[in-house]
């Protein structure tokens, strides 16, 4: 039986390791991500709008479909987000 996801963690411990979860993302304005992630993955070429771990907004331009942003997200906003097929790795 599968267990749920811990809480968002931003222990940091074994970022030099392989992710251990993978789950797909929805952007969405008004919530965290459940999980830190390590890295993004577009599925589909665009924008990506996120807030990092350290607290700054920034959108991602002209993602390549297929492109992973190496980065430490807490949100991926809808507005401003045009890349699709998200995954995050944590």
């Amino acid at each position: 039986m599968a267990s749920s996801p811990p809480a968002l963690d931003v222990s940091g411990a074994g970022l030099g390791q392989p992710a251990i979860y993978a789950f797909n993302i929805t952007p969405n304005d008004d919530a965290d991500l459940l999980l830190l992630t390590r890295a993004i993955r577009a599925g589909g070429a665009g924008d990506l709008a996120l807030k990092t771990f350290g607290g700054n907004i920034v959108i991602i331009p002209d993602l390549i479909a297929g492109e992973t942003v190496i980065i430490r997200a807490t949100r991926v906003y809808a507005t401003d987000t045009t890349a699709t097929g998200l995954v995050g790795y944590a």
